[in-house]
């Protein structure tokens, strides 16, 4: 209605305005403060702002004058020697004159490249396959030994909750069967063969979240190898989880012909992941070379929304059933590789009931 806007703010990681927000002069005069929330004067142009924030920059560099004192500052300077840019890390939210804003011990440059937030003082758990669970887990030389150990600490609400893995391998108990416990958690390690390896052991699931855990949730730098088929390595219900640069491999099935296909869509089998009424993200994800037989999708959802962007589908073998078979499921495909999958003659891509929707932007589909 009027005197509202209905497009985005453009505002900054901390509320703050950006140089050409809708919100600028756009505000009502009347019965206007003299002052905003920082004490500069309204209005700086022809109108008062919408908001707390006046937004006055008279060089235009995208840097409000009060954030640049007297002398002023570059949009390309580094004024903390963090690595960020001063226009940066305005847009981001951190204190152009501090390295590191949340206190939490690593630099705002680190924390941005690292999917990490910069405002949020971080909980940091280290695992390593050479640790022991007797260990505090605050330092590497100090690790825990299996992820359920370290996920024990990470149960601190308003802060980041960040499990680092070692390069090795984790396997047995303790590192599978894991919970969030309703708190949004990042397990990040070290992508590739030689890094970060999950070895289930044909058991499982890896991990299974039920808690109403955001997209803040994140498994990153993991390679899952020998999944079992009656058994999703990741279950969500009712939850959201962000997977990136992350590989499954090598996981294997074989049932028997009453495994097959035919049974209730919302509740059979997945391979590498099953949601309900939840969401998935995956961003650089590779699956391949994983073979079930007689029959099991890679994913199977109700109800939910997946997301596969730059990701790789190659060379795996369903024995009869779709790749993806979902119900009330909105699966979107972005740059991604479809191929040398063999689904069987009654299998496909997809298998959609319901209200189910598949659509694919960019992406290459090649001898399936």
């Amino acid at each position: 209605g009027s005197g509202n806007i209905a497009s985005d703010p453009m505002l900054t990681g901390a509320g703050m305005l950006k140089t050409g927000s809708p919100c600028i002069d756009a505000g009502s005069a009347s019965g206007a403060p003299a002052s905003d929330l920082f004490g500069n004067p309204r209005p700086a142009g022809s109108g008062v702002d919408i908001g707390c924030h006046e937004f006055a920059d008279a060089d235009g560099d995208g840097i409000p004058d009060f954030l640049e004192g007297e002398d002023g500052v570059l949009p390309d300077g580094d004024e903390d020697g963090d690595g960020l840019q001063n226009l940066q890390e305005y847009i981001l939210g951190t204190d152009i004159f501090n390295g590191d804003t949340d206190g939490d011990g690593m630099s705002d440059a680190d924390e941005a490249a690292g999917w990490r937030d910069p405002l949020i003082p971080a909980n940091i758990v280290h695992v390593s396959p050479l640790g022991d669970d007797r260990n505090d887990g605050r330092t590497a030389p100090t690790a825990k030994a299996t992820f359920a150990a370290a996920l024990e600490l990470t149960r601190e609400c308003g802060v980041e909750n960040i499990v680092i893995a070692s390069a090795g391998t984790f396997a047995g108990e303790g590192n599978r069967s894991l919970d969030f416990m309703g708190v949004d958690v990042s397990i990040v390690g070290v992508p590739g063969k030689t890094g970060t390896v999950i070895d289930l052991a044909e058991g499982g699931p890896f991990l299974s979240l039920h808690g109403g855990e955001t997209y803040l949730s994140r498994l990153s730098g993991l390679t899952f190898l020998r999944g079992r088929g009656e058994t999703p390595a990741i279950t969500l219900d009712g939850a959201w989880l962000t997977i990136s640069e992350c590989a499954f491999r090598d996981f294997r099935h074989r049932g028997t012909p009453d495994d097959y296909m035919f049974n209730d869509y919302d509740f059979s089998p997945a391979c590498i992941m099953k949601l309900s009424n939840s969401g998935c993200r995956m961003e650089r994800v590779e699956i391949s070379y994983c073979s079930y037989s007689p029959g099991r999708p890679l994913f199977s959802g109700t109800g939910s929304e997946l997301r596969l962007d730059r990701c790789r589908v190659v060379g795996n073998e369903t024995g009869f059933a779709p790749l993806f078979r979902v119900r009330d499921t909105r699966i979107l495909l972005v740059n991604t590789m479809v191929a040398k999958n063999n689904a069987g003659s009654a299998g496909g891509v997809a298998f959609l009931r319901g209200q189910s929707l598949l659509n694919a932007v960019n992406c290459t589909f090649a001898g399936n």
